[in-house]
C-alpha cells in the first residue's frame, strides 16, 4: 500500500481543527473515510505510518479480518512542525510539483522540500 500526501495534509489539518481534548475519534475517522472515498485498511495503514513517524498519537487495533478499533488522535509536537510547513495550499502545490520530480518522496524529504521552499519564498537562506 502506498501513502498518499494528499490525504496524509488533508487528515493532519483535520485533527488540528478539532476542539476534542482526544483528539480525532473513530467517529471522525469514519466520517473521513466517507469523505475521501477510503477504504478502512487506507486509513488504519494511514494512521500506523503517521504513527511511526510520531506525527500523531493514534492508535489501530487488528483483529482477525483487519482493523477494527482505529483512531488518529492528536497531532505530536513533530506532527505540528510538519503540517506547519505544508499547510498553506500554495506552498503545498510548489513542494508536490518539485517533489514530483523525485518520484516516490517519503514524509521526511517532503517537510524537508517544504522548508527549503519557504526559507526561499521569504529570502532566509
Amino acid at each position: 500500500m502506498r501513502l498518499n500526501h494528499d490525504l496524509v495534509r488533508e487528515l493532519l489539518i483535520s485533527i488540528e481543527k478539532t476542539d476534542n481534548p482526544m483528539g480525532f475519534t473513530p467517529k471522525m475517522g469514519e466520517h473521513f473515510i466517507s469523505k475521501h472515498d477510503i477504504t478502512v485498511d487506507e486509513y488504519a495503514f494511514m494512521i500506523n505510518k503517521l504513527k511511526e513517524a510520531n506525527f500523531i498519537t493514534g492508535f489501530v487495533a487488528y483483529g482477525s479480518n483487519g482493523p477494527y478499533l482505529y483512531a488518529a488522535g492528536n497531532l505530536t509536537f513533530s506532527g505540528d512542525k510538519y503540517l506547519e510547513t505544508i499547510k498553506n495550499l500554495e506552498t503545498w502545490h510548489a513542494v508536490k510539483n518539485i517533489a514530483s520530480t523525485a518520484g516516490e518522496i517519503s514524509l521526511s524529504m517532503i517537510q524537508q522540500v517544504a522548508t527549503s521552499y519557504v526559507k526561499n519564498k521569504f529570502g532566509l537562506q
